[in-house]
């Protein structure tokens, strides 16, 4: 996911108190039936890349959760990452893992995927 200009413009001089990322499992068959181990990554690419590897991929969140097929939650942002989406040191965010296991397979439905930045001007 790529952040457009209107959140750069918005969060552009602010103070960030905080930011939560809002992503909801697919409910289609795919990966685990049970739950999967989320993995939030930032990523450098101004566009979609043929590979997402190397230093352009960096994780910012391996959370100590899981989704179940159908399942939404909301996950806190480190405060430091919207600051680098800001200042234009991070385009986006990816969803990544260098596992093979089926345990951190998920399917995002992209369009629940929210982003909430509370901040202060």
């Amino acid at each position: 996911a790529w952040f457009n200009s209107s959140l750069k413009s918005d969060i552009s001089g602010a103070t960030i108190k905080s930011a939560r990322l809002y992503l909801y499992r697919s409910s289609s068959s795919h990966g685990l039936s049970s739950a999967a181990g989320v993995r939030i990554c930032k990523h450098n690419y101004s566009s979609s890349p043929t590979t997402w590897t190397g230093s352009n991929v960096t994780s910012i969140l391996s959370v100590n959760t899981s989704l179940t097929r159908g399942q939404g939650k909301w996950y806190s942002i480190p405060v430091s990452f919207i600051n680098q989406i800001r200042d234009g040191s991070m385009k986006g965010i990816a969803f990544h893992t260098t596992s093979t296991s089926m345990n951190y397979y998920i399917r995002y439905v992209a369009s629940s995927i929210k982003l909430e930045v509370t901040y202060e001007k």
